[in-house]
């Protein structure tokens, strides 16, 4: 009898949480908004998704609608967005544009909702003809004079405007510490204590008296890691054109970060 009452016991406690858990509301998600997929209207609509200014600057507002936390962003200097994030819902983003004294400029502003991430090219007008003079020391003699053997330590005086040429927004460099700058046809590598966002066709003003130049890898590079205020954003944009070369230049190319161009070639590794 003990034996059929424990049998009882347990046959009646089953039922109980069976009963239990078949009165349970279920659901497999908390929230369905979580669950829709990731939308978003701009508008007015860009006509091959850039956006134009004169020379003059000014603003222009884009509405954003979207179901998801968005932020935006742009690593050009003479560029402004206002407000740079929101939360799902309706927004008025602005952007605004510095007059430009100098030669056509491009630049990107970046839209980043969740997985999404839209790049929007922006174009202005310049008031000069596009040649931007680029003052202080030429690269060429700078490099001839301090990349000697034994590296001199640099001089106090010398000041250079270099133009960058790592695409930051392409994610071109494997460290945005390090960032490719060019005058002419030299160029060489600049080492930062940060990451760095300069846009390319930014021009540098660098100030490296006491430092030294060294070759990392084989790169030609000037370490401004100890020395923070050495290099600022002039302002200025001046885009570099790739520089065509041919398979036979490859081969007996001395010169350190350049833009180059290279059509029709496929390499193979042996």
């Amino acid at each position: 009898m003990k034996q059929l009452k424990s049998l009882n016991l347990g046959y009646l406690f089953s039922m109980i949480i069976a009963t239990v858990i078949g009165v349970l509301p279920f659901s497999c998600k908390d929230n369905d908004d979580l669950y829709e997929q990731a939308y978003y209207t701009l508008s007015p609509e860009l006509e091959d998704n850039t956006l134009t200014f004169d020379k003059d600057g000014g603003k222009e507002v884009i509405k954003l609608e979207t179901n998801r936390h968005w932020k935006i962003e742009t690593s050009d200097s003479w560029l402004a967005v206002t407000p740079s994030e929101g939360v799902a819902g309706k927004a008025e983003i602005t952007i605004e544009a510095l007059a430009n004294k100098y030669g056509k400029r491009e630049g990107t502003i970046r839209l980043i909702l969740g997985a999404i991430n839209k790049t929007i090219k922006v174009v202005q007008d310049g008031d000069g003809d596009g040649n931007v003079e680029l003052q202080g020391m030429k690269l060429a003699d700078f490099l001839a004079k301090y990349s000697k053997d034994g590296f001199p330590t640099i001089e106090e005086g010398v000041t250079l405007e270099l133009v960058v040429i790592s695409d930051y927004e392409g994610n071109n460099s494997g460290s945005n510490k390090n960032v490719n700058v060019q005058q002419g046809d030299k160029g060489l590598t600049l080492r930062f204590a940060q990451p760095q966002k300069f846009a390319k066709g930014t021009v540098l003003s660098v100030k490296p008296a006491g430092l030294k130049l060294s070759k990392y890898k084989g790169t030609l590079q000037l370490d401004l890691s100890t020395k923070t205020d050495a290099a600022k954003a002039t302002g200025k944009t001046l885009l570099i054109e790739p520089k065509l070369i041919t398979l036979a230049d490859i081969y007996a190319f001395t010169s350190t970060t350049l833009k180059i161009l290279r059509q029709s070639l496929q390499m193979v590794l042996a």
